[in-house]
């Protein structure tokens, strides 16, 4: 009886991935996280700050390892957008930072999200690591008997 097969391709998840951590340090070099902004309210700042670096640095292997939605530039911004909202909340909370730290650091997190989706894609013409990279849907078109 035929079936569907799956091919796996790691070219995909390792190109997102390694774009993904060379890009997570850059919007440290422009807008933070301060870490005193935490400081002043009795919480290690220099410890708080690593949310929002770790969560950046996940960015390119989630974008990898996914594969819906089926392309890859909806697909790396959503899971920038996702993987920054719950540092956003911390900024929410954080009077000295509010709606406009959030902000900056979702707009950072899709844009990190959208360049890892768009290099990975340039270096492998694959739009998720799984099936045929002639086919936007990532489905392999190969059927087995």
């Amino acid at each position: 009886m035929p079936y569907r097969s799956e091919t796996v391709h790691t070219r995909y998840p390792v190109a997102c991935t390694v774009i993904g951590l060379a890009l997570c340090w850059v919007p440290t070099l422009f807008h933070g996280p301060i870490a005193y902004k935490f400081d002043i309210h009795l919480i290690q700042g220099k410890l708080a700050v690593w949310d929002w670096y770790l969560a950046r640095a996940f960015i390119g292997f989630f974008v990898g390892i996914t594969v819906w939605p089926l392309r890859w530039w909806v697909r790396g911004p959503l899971i920038g957008f996702m993987m920054l909202l719950p540092p956003g909340m911390m900024s929410l909370a954080n009077p000295e930072c509010g709606p406009r730290c959030m902000l900056s650091n979702e707009v950072t997190g899709m844009t990190i999200g959208l360049l890892v989706g768009g290099g990975a894609y340039a270096l492998t013409r694959r739009h998720n690591g799984i099936g045929n990279s002639a086919s936007p849907s990532g489905a392999d078109d190969s059927v087995n008997s």
